[in-house]
């Protein structure tokens, strides 16, 4: 048997294709994010100029939402490293991903607490979060669903 035709080996390159695939997205998070923190600490005035803000005197906000953002990207890192072993961290970035897509739909779509002076800037922040976290959670369902019935499959055989 061939190494393109044993089914052992096709089932294992699928999982590690959903699984490299949410490592993928879940890096292009990262790297959102980091467009997006990384000026918030050091240059918070680039972010209110970006997206039409009023100027915000006090950044100290803005900076602590920086500092989080990268506290919540290193804890993302660790998931993209090895989904398998820290699931449970995999798991929170999708989560994460869609309570943040709902805080920025909130905004975006009624903006209930009047948040913003340009609510409309937060729908790109939504899009993105919605995608990144349909996308990652899609591929970590199917890439630790296939992993959990390769190890099923060999488990019966050993028998």
């Amino acid at each position: 048997m061939s190494y393109r035709t044993d089914p052992h080996v096709r089932h294992a390159d699928s999982i590690m294709t959903a699984l490299t695939g949410f490592r993928i997205v879940v890096w292009l998070g990262v790297g959102v994010n980091a467009a997006f923190w990384a000026p918030a600490l050091v240059a918070p005035q680039v972010i209110n100029d970006i997206f039409g803000f009023e100027p915000d005197y006090y950044t100290v906000w803005l900076r602590n939402v920086g500092m989080v953002l990268l506290l919540v990207s290193i804890t993302n890192a660790a998931a993209a490293v090895d989904p398998r072993r820290y699931q449970l961290f995999a798991w929170l970035v999708v989560v994460g991903r869609y309570i943040a897509a709902l805080f920025f739909l909130e905004i975006w779509a009624l903006d209930l607490l009047d948040s913003s002076d340009k609510p409309s800037a937060f729908m790109w922040f939504f899009i993105t979060d919605a995608s990144l976290g349909t996308i990652s959670g899609i591929l970590l369902y199917i890439g630790l669903r296939q992993r959990r019935q390769a190890s099923n499959g060999r488990h019966l055989s050993a028998a």
